[in-house]
C-alpha cells in the first residue's frame, strides 16, 4: 500500500517454476495479508499487479474467468484465489479452455 501510495508502478511475480505459478492467489494475498495489514491493498490494485496494460497495436493475452473478481472481493477477497480459470488466449491462441464452455455464450 505504502509503495502505491507513493506513486511506485508494482507487479507480481512468483518463484514458478519452483512453485505453481497462481496469480489469483497473488491478489487474494495482496488484499488479505496478515503481517502488516495496513499494506493490504484494494482489488483493483491487487489485479494491476498480475495483469498488464493495454495498448493501441500490442498483442494483448486474455484469460476468461469462472466469476469477476470485483464482486467476490466484496464478500471475502481471500475466496478470489478459488476463481476458475476457463480459457487463457495468448499472442492469439487459445491455450486452454473450451471456449463453447463459457457462461453467457450464445450459440450460433
Amino acid at each position: 500500500r505504502s509503495a502505491l501510495d507513493a506513486g511506485i508502478e508494482l507487479r507480481g511475480s512468483s518463484d514458478a517454476p519452483v512453485v505453481p505459478a497462481r496469480p489469483l492467489e497473488q491478489v487474494a494475498a495482496a488484499m488479505t495479508r496478515t503481517v502488516g495489514p495496513s499494506e493490504r491493498i484494494d482489488v483493483d490494485s491487487a489485479l494491476g499487479l498480475v495483469g498488464a496494460p493495454l495498448s493501441v497495436g500490442a498483442a494483448a493475452d486474455l484469460v476468461v474467468l469462472a466469476e469477476d473478481p470485483r464482486m467476490a472481493a466484496r464478500t471475502d477477497p481471500a475466496r478470489v484465489a478459488d476463481i476458475a480459470v476457463l480459457a487463457v488466449w495468448r499472442n492469439g491462441r487459445l491455450l486452454v479452455g473450451d471456449e463453447r464452455r463459457w457462461p453467457g455464450r450464445t450459440q450460433a
